[in-house]
């Protein structure tokens, strides 16, 4: 019957593919392309490898072997849960991509100078920030003085701050933009391929480099008017991946390299496939919660883990006693078992806020709030800040399907699209032009 239901997923996905495919909004620049890009990976296409490979150290690594019907039920919301972001993200972004006209991108002001000047002023955070960085694999001492949570295993800084420490990620967005800005002039490249290098050598979040090359992809799509890449863009990404695993297997891979020897041990150690690990491991993840919601806590949690979106903006040097997470817990999952680097996904999330109408409700907002940015950003192509935003902004959404909680949805943005809207800022500063970044942003470059 396992077989049946993989199969359905399979075919169920794919129709899905099929109807996005013949829309008139598809493009490489809508939400949906994303979520079903994440949902094919790790709910169709890992999944097979997993059961016919039998793939099962995340398992063992859980404490866990989850019955027929907990994999059935995964399955089935994973599904749900697809069906709810697809009917909310066509149901308002629904509307072809536009370009702008080759005369207008031609003349178009994209703000280079103001953006050089950004990085200039954020320079020093960004330099405090790479120094925090290089300590973890160039340095007997790591400075961001990290402890691990006992009660919900997450690390927690001590002394300093995340905002300080994660600041070298708005060199990132700003190398991306200036790039774009100087219409991929081998010259603009050089802060974003500093970037990359950082990042590469640091090893700990890899998705930055990714999201940053896809990002600056799209900006190079967005100026050809290209609805998709390239054939040599996806067997780059594809490249990418494998690189993305290098890592994952030993983070201080690149740093050895520079330094020629050694520096930390393995992550997680030699795997014999690679699908076997905790990269793409979601439909496991997923088994682990309903497993345990509510079978075995009684309750759901009622969505009380978008809570931290309220706790989190304040630093714990000026709350040493902040909780980990969210101010409010129904449960704690490290009591049913060890799931060290679990990630909910939109799906585990909804299901355990309220089981499957929780699936259908977080899922279906999830589309319709990222279709309604891609309805934003059409509706406005002219802005060059409204174009730089969407486009750093989208490839992140990949982070918050994986994660699923309202938090990530915050977090992984804000050192990114932080200097740009300082940059913006600025511009209205000096032009005494009013607007808003947003659906009604000004129209700054035409």
């Amino acid at each position: 019957m396992y077989d049946l239901h993989l199969l359905f997923s399979v075919l169920f996905w794919l129709f899905l593919c099929g109807l996005f495919l013949n829309s008139r909004c598809a493009s490489v620049f809508h939400p949906l392309a994303y979520y079903l890009l994440f949902h094919g990976l790790v709910f169709v296409v890992r999944p097979l490898f997993q059961y016919y490979q039998e793939l099962n150290s995340v398992y063992e690594l859980y404490r866990f072997w989850p019955a027929a019907e907990v994999k059935h039920i995964t399955l089935f919301i994973a599904n749900l849960g697809l069906a709810s972001f697809f009917a909310g993200a066509m149901w308002i972004g629904n509307i072809p991509m536009r370009f702008l006209e080759p005369e207008v991108i031609a003349t178009q002001d994209r703000r280079g100078p103001l953006l050089i000047l950004t990085l200039f002023l954020v320079s020093p955070l960004i330099v405090v920030s790479v120094r925090y960085a290089l300590s973890i694999n160039f340095s007997g001492y790591d400075l961001r003085n990290m402890v691990r949570d006992t009660l919900t295993l997450r690390t927690i800084y001590t002394d300093t701050s995340a905002y300080i420490v994660d600041a070298n990620l708005m060199l990132g967005s700003l190398g991306v933009a200036i790039a774009w800005a100087y219409r991929f002039r081998l010259v603009a490249f050089v802060p974003f391929l500093m970037f990359v290098s950082l990042r590469l050598t640091i090893g700990w979040m890899r998705h930055s480099f990714v999201m940053m090359s896809i990002a600056i992809t799209l900006l190079y799509l967005f100026d050809q008017r290209r609805t998709w890449m390239k054939t040599w863009m996806v067997a780059t990404g594809l490249a990418g991946v494998f690189l993305f695993s290098a890592l994952s297997e030993n983070r201080s891979l690149i740093a050895d390299w520079i330094s020629g020897q050694p520096t930390r041990e393995a992550v997680t150690g030699q795997r014999t496939y690679f699908f076997d690990g905790l990269d793409f491991a979601n439909l496991e993840f997923v088994e682990y919660i309903v497993n345990i919601v509510p079978s075995q806590t009684k309750t759901f949690n009622y969505f009380s883990n978008s809570l931290e979106i309220v706790t989190a903006p304040i630093p714990r040097a000026l709350w040493p006693e902040k909780p980990a997470g969210s101010p409010i817990s129904f449960y704690n999952l490290n009591n049913y078992g060890f799931p060290i680097g679990i990630t909910f996904s939109v799906v585990g999330e909804g299901w355990q806020s309220l089981g499957y109408a929780g699936v259908i409700v977080w899922c279906l907002l999830g589309g319709l709030f990222w279709g309604g940015l891609y309805r934003a950003f059409v509706a406005n192509i002219e802005s060059t800040f409204g174009t730089l935003c969407y486009l750093l902004t989208i490839p992140l959404s990949l982070m918050w399907y994986r994660d699923g909680v309202l938090i990530s949805l915050v977090q992984f943005p804000l050192s990114f699209l932080t200097p740009i809207l300082l940059c913006w800022f600025l511009s209205r500063l000096l032009s005494g032009r009013h607007g808003a970044v947003g659906p009604r942003m000004t129209r700054l470059s035409r």
